[in-house]
């Protein structure tokens, strides 16, 4: 089967991470799987170093129609089903001729709702639409102008193969030596960046909140790009703890990073409404426990607070930190949480069960 997957991101985030993973586990199975991106931007770079055949086009913007015209233009070359994973594009792939009768199938990454109009050209013009998560398929389906039938959730395979046990505490402290960093204290890692949408300021509040009863904590960021101000939120900090700043990890290097900390905290504020943050999964997959904000599609991953994380109500510090607190001071309910997460991360994202749906989607079965 050839498959062209189109995105019209420029960055190389969450959604774009697992859907080269896709493209990758497609491959192996003996598909042909080629790219249809922006020429400018990240994307293009991590799908060549896949080793995946890129088209570049006027793609990431909801304003173009050249958009259409290019993927028109390249499905024309040949493709059984195209694999459409941006907003702007599921607007210009269904506008666009389809060549060749190619299954046209989209897939959602975020739980906000689309635009009525959007929902009602998705329905009447693709075959299938991919919800990575329940709280996905239910913002899809809130307006009504989706079909239920036409909705599959299917969670989107790992990026990388899960522990078989949580790290012991000197596999910790050997992955803090290998990032250079102290390997003592308590560890919390926060791994959005300083993008307020991603909480780091309800993270430092919750961390000042935290070190009252757990005393100074250390807090391992990283961000993509490398980008904001590590210094004016240490100095937010304050004494409650020390900022260590990772910068822009290479992928390779993330399981190693999750692995120095002893929790990682997931803070997406409730407007951003995380669909299943890809930060979550492979704290689970690294045998780390998590705090989170119980939005989106969290608690369903979590299963519940106290299942296979801790959650807290959303937007508020105040229940993050007691939850980061608790977690930090209590290495036996760490290490259960730590285990259950292992066990439902295999559960849910096992890889050769989840590229087979979709497969069978692309193919046209009911997966």
């Amino acid at each position: 089967m050839r498959v062209l997957w189109i995105c019209g991101s420029r960055i190389v985030g969450g959604a774009e991470r697992v859907n080269i993973r896709l493209a990758e586990l497609l491959r192996a199975r003996g598909h042909e799987v080629e790219v249809l991106c922006p020429a400018v931007g990240d994307l293009g770079g991590a799908v060549l170093d896949a080793g995946l055949r890129c088209h570049h086009g006027p793609l990431g913007s909801a304003v173009d129609f050249r958009a259409a015209m290019a993927i028109r233009r390249v499905l024309g070359r040949g493709y059984e089903a195209a694999l459409v994973t941006t907003p702007d594009e599921w607007v210009w792939a269904c506008l666009a001729k389809r060549m060749g009768g190619a299954r046209l199938v989209l897939a959602r990454y975020m739980a906000l709702p689309l635009a009525r109009g959007v929902s009602w050209l998705a329905n009447r013009r693709a075959d299938a639409i991919i919800a990575v998560s329940g709280a996905v398929r239910d913002a899809l389906l809130a307006g009504g102008a989706i079909d239920a039938g036409r909705v599959h959730v299917l969670p989107h395979p790992m990026t990388f193969e899960p522990r078989e046990r949580p790290p012991e505490p000197s596999e910790r402290r050997a992955a803090r030596s290998a990032l250079a960093l102290p390997t003592d204290g308590r560890w919390l890692g926060f791994f959005g960046g300083f993008s307020e949408g991603k909480g780091i300021g309800d993270v430092i509040a919750a961390v000042r909140i935290a070190s009252r009863k757990v005393g100074r904590i250390e807090l391992l960021v990283t961000d993509r790009g490398g980008r904001g101000d590590a210094g004016g939120w240490r100095a937010a900090l304050g004494d409650a703890g020390r900022l260590h700043f990772l910068g822009d990890l290479p992928y390779g290097r993330v399981a190693v990073a999750m692995t120095a900390a002893d929790a990682v905290v997931v803070a997406t504020r409730s407007h951003v409404r995380e669909a299943s943050s890809l930060v979550l999964h492979e704290a689970l997959a690294t045998g780390t426990p998590a705090v989170a904000y119980a939005t989106g599609g969290i608690p369903e991953l979590i299963g519940g607070d106290g299942v296979a994380g801790l959650l807290a109500t959303p937007d508020d510090p105040v229940a993050l930190g007691e939850r980061i607190a608790r977690i930090l001071s209590d290495a036996e309910l760490a290490g259960r949480l730590a285990a259950e997460g292992i066990r439902r991360i295999r559960e849910r994202c096992d890889a050769d069960r989840l590229v087979e749906l979709h497969e069978k989607l692309l193919a046209g079965a009911v997966p």
